[in-house]
């Protein structure tokens, strides 16, 4: 009697890659992507993460194919340093196998493959299992592509009845999302602001100095609580749903909360287009099916 084969649940998320401020309709990412892989080598198209990494350690789409007008590939963070020898004959290739990537491997212990995820676009829209690391893929495509102009990957949302501009309460947005952004200039300012502003509220309260032993970051967590006015007048719903978007792109969705006017709380990863599947695994290498995910995210983002 043979035992039961494992599987894998592959949760992959839907986006749209769009470019601020320009007509969405006015270009296609996936002809656009297509052009600048289709000839080229795995070599070409590795992005290290840093010059002076000694491991090398990088990203780079490993493989694709282009099958029912849709491309297929799989992302992949590899340390080529971990291999016995990185062969020039494989780096030379178009495409190679996750199997034949493991080839490489000094031992199981020390893979070469450090993560890897699977992808499927469609004109302007990628569906994609990399959950926290869509930053990375979105930095990948902006290096890879070297537009004058960046491109973004925002979640495509479901705009249930709750939601609706005119039933929202609030929105509150926690620290975990500021903390991810520090190097942008508006959350620099903001944290800023608040370093600026706690001593003098503590002094108020307390009549006291705030003692300089203390880190204000250890002791207060910033929330940013968004207030909905009433609105008269023509529907803001599609400029609100833009809105939505601009918050939950790249992880913020764990860390945004929205209240109604009936005091329902929906959570950012309710409203987001994702597809969930399981998938057998090999007995061997415990890789995946492709064959499995390439069919059921190929359905997923063309119907």
């Amino acid at each position: 009697m043979s035992n039961q084969s494992k599987t894998k649940k592959i949760n992959a998320k839907l986006f749209e890659i769009i470019k601020r401020d320009i007509d969405v309709n006015s270009y296609n990412f996936q002809e656009i992507f297509l052009n600048k892989i289709s000839s080229s080598t795995i070599s070409d198209r590795y992005q290290k993460l840093n010059r002076d990494d000694g491991d090398n350690e990088g990203y780079v789409v490993t493989f694709f194919e282009k099958t029912r007008n849709t491309i297929f590939g799989v992302f992949t963070k590899l340390l080529p340093e971990k291999s016995i020898h990185m062969a020039k004959t494989a780096l030379d290739k178009n495409n190679i196998s996750l199997q034949d990537l493991t080839h490489y491997s000094i031992n199981e212990q020390e893979g070469i493959i450090k993560d890897y995820w699977y992808f499927c676009m469609y004109k302007n829209k990628l569906l994609i299992n990399c959950g926290r690391y869509i930053r990375s893929f979105q930095t990948y495509i902006n290096w890879l592509i070297n537009d004058n102009e960046l491109y973004e990957c925002r979640p495509v949302i479901t705009m249930q009845e709750d939601l609706q501009l005119g039933n929202i309460k609030n929105i509150s947005i926690n620290d975990k999302y500021l903390s991810a952004r520090d190097n942008e200039p508006t959350v620099r300012q903001l944290r800023t602001t608040l370093r600026n502003f706690i001593p003098d509220l503590y002094k108020k309260l307390f009549d006291d100095v705030l003692p300089e032993d203390i880190n204000i970051q250890d002791i207060i967590s910033a929330e940013i609580l968004l207030k909905f006015k009433q609105i008269n007048g023509k529907n803001k719903n599609e400029d609100y749903q833009n809105t939505l978007k601009a918050i939950l792109k790249a992880g913020a969705v764990d860390d945004l909360v929205v209240t109604t006017k009936n005091n329902k709380v929906i959570r950012g990863a309710e409203i987001e287009m994702t597809h969930s599947f399981d998938v057998e695994l090999t007995e061997k290498a415990q890789l995946p099916n492709e064959e499995t995910i390439k069919q059921e995210m190929i359905a997923y983002i063309t119907r």
